[in-house]
């Protein structure tokens, strides 16, 4: 023991360990983080550490799905315009995951893909209802025509995120890439 103690004194005093320069904060990049593993190996640990550093979003697919079932569904605030997209299909997953939770399978790969995908999708883009001008010969009580656009957000606004738990097989990491373009 007193051996060793003493070559590694020698080694630390001939070769000083080198302190790198880190970064205070990582460059302006968009981080996204998959975290898996096995059960109890630190996912949620370095989760949790990597979203307090760098100020991204937590995405923990079991969370989505258990919030998608207990929340209400949207409502259109204005009936000419209808949902915006990401609500409609919130309104739709959120159905699909109360029946397949109430079920004995649990919620499908597919449904998990659809719901990691929509809150990536909420993170980065805005909705926008876009009014089209009516035409002169239109009739003017007739509501006005419009789309809903889905519109990059500002680059500052844009964070990353940690993925964690999912995709845990290659089939489901095809699903989530299939739905996220």
């Amino acid at each position: 023991e007193a051996l060793g103690q003493v070559l590694q004194d020698i080694e630390l005093t001939v070769n000083p360990p080198v302190e790198k320069e880190r970064p205070e904060k990582l460059p302006q990049a968009h981080l996204k983080v998959v975290l898996s593993g096995k059960p109890f190996s630190g996912k949620s640990l370095q989760s949790a550490k990597l979203c307090a550093a760098y100020g991204l979003a937590a995405i923990d697919p079991l969370q989505l799905l258990q919030s998608a079932a207990d929340a209400e569904p949207f409502a259109a605030e204005d009936e000419a315009q209808g949902l915006a997209p990401l609500e409609a299909e919130f309104n739709e997953l959120k159905e699909k995951a109360a029946e397949e939770i109430a079920g004995s399978d649990g919620a499908s790969d597919e449904t998990m893909a659809r719901l990691v995908a929509l809150e990536i999708r909420k993170l980065t883009f805005d909705q926008e209802y876009v009014a089209e001008e009516p035409a002169d010969d239109a009739d003017a009580d007739a509501a006005p025509a419009g789309a809903w656009v889905l519109k990059w957000k500002a680059e500052e606004d844009i964070g990353g995120w940690v993925l964690e738990n999912f995709p845990t097989t290659p089939a489901q990491a095809e699903l989530l890439e299939t739905q996220l373009s």
